[in-house]
């Protein structure tokens, strides 16, 4: 091709084919990558990429997928864990993810699978919850005594955090931005069914400067910080009975001042957990089939929905607030589940119409 044009035209159409070959292999790749990419229990975590564009989801048979947020076809299947997965969370870089079971947590790199750390301690058992700090240095692990902090640079614990009396599961959380953490304990038993009938739950931040801790007898149930550390939501229970909360209350605290801005009864039994949307307009509170959305700001409920699709077993909120993802089990065969998958439903499904 002698002409500059002609030739320059040509060498465009071919950058194109060859783009276009290397999409199609690269689509190829993931699809054979994902044949079959199915949980075959319930799926038991969930978690959102720090930009929102995937997702990942583990389940009780140790299987975890990477998905696509705007399809939720899953695209990508990673190892699979020896335990039942009862955590997923990705560290803020979006980089590698931590994998939390009962008795221990592994950070896998994201691009290539590889382990990177594993942190076990014999003191920790029961472990359900995992949640980086701002600049992913440390890694929060709430389990059923207590909390530990974890330094990812050295693999140490750095910190124990353990109050009241042990082996009673209590709810941990970190905020948003993790510089902040939440959790509860219980002060008091009753020896004859082993149940916790009193307590309390503090915020401190992750060097141990208290933030906020509550007064009075009170379980915590559930915790969520708002997403300004300015406030903290508490499912609570005041007086139980053979291990039922006699009354369920959603509790809303100013970190700053200390002050009880509200309590509501909330008439959710067995509760899951507690969310907050990244604008702090609402509350999700859940269980195994039921979803209740809350005003923030008074806590009024704004729509009760039964769940038809499956079982919730793990819920969570996109980044930009605009979809709920949901963990469940889709199908059971006499007491266990064998079949669990990823629900994605945009926010304002659950809200009133305006």
């Amino acid at each position: 091709m002698k002409n500059p044009q002609s030739c320059a035209l040509f060498c465009r159409i071919m950058l194109k084919i060859g783009i276009t070959c290397l999409v199609i292999v690269i689509l190829h790749s993931l699809l054979e990558n994902c044949r079959n990419c199915e949980h075959t229990s319930a799926v038991t975590a969930v978690t959102f990429s720090p930009d929102g564009i995937t997702y990942l989801s583990g389940a009780a048979d140790g299987t975890i997928f990477l998905h696509s947020t705007r399809t939720g076809l899953a695209i990508r299947r990673l190892p699979m864990e020896a335990e039942p997965i009862a955590y997923l969370k990705f560290a803020p870089d979006g980089l590698s993810y931590a994998v939390v079971m009962s008795q221990s947590i592994l950070i896998r790199n994201l691009r290539t699978a590889r382990q990177t750390h594993e942190l076990h301690d014999s003191r920790q058992y029961g472990l359900s919850y995992g949640g980086f700090s701002e600049n992913g240095r440390y890694l929060v692990a709430g389990y059923f005594d207590g909390v530990f902090i974890w330094d990812l640079q050295t693999a140490q614990v750095v910190t124990i955090v353990r109050q009241g009396l042990q082996g009673y599961e209590k709810p941990v959380t970190l905020s948003r931005d993790g510089t902040l953490l939440a959790t509860g304990y219980c002060t008091n038993e009753e020896l004859h069914d082993s149940q916790c009938y009193a307590g309390y739950y503090f915020v401190n931040r992750l060097n141990g400067e208290p933030v906020f801790r509550s007064r009075g007898n009170i379980i915590a149930k559930s915790l969520a910080i708002a997403p300004d550390n300015n406030a903290l939501a508490v499912v609570t229970c005041r007086g139980s009975y053979g291990g039922y909360c006699n009354v369920d209350q959603l509790v809303l605290h100013d970190l700053q001042s200390g002050a009880t801005i509200y309590s509501r009864e909330i008439w959710l039994t067995h509760l899951l957990d507690i969310l907050i949307t990244p604008d702090s307009e609402l509350i999700l509170l859940y269980n195994h089939n039921e979803i209740q959305v809350r005003r923030f700001a008074d806590g009024q409920l704004l729509l009760q929905s039964l769940v038809t699709a499956g079982s919730i077993h793990r819920m969570t909120i996109a980044p930009d607030g605009k979809t709920v993802l949901m963990g469940i089990c889709t199908t059971v065969e006499g007491s266990k589940c064998t079949h669990g998958a990823t629900l994605t439903v945009p926010l304002h499904d659950y809200l009133p119409p305006s």
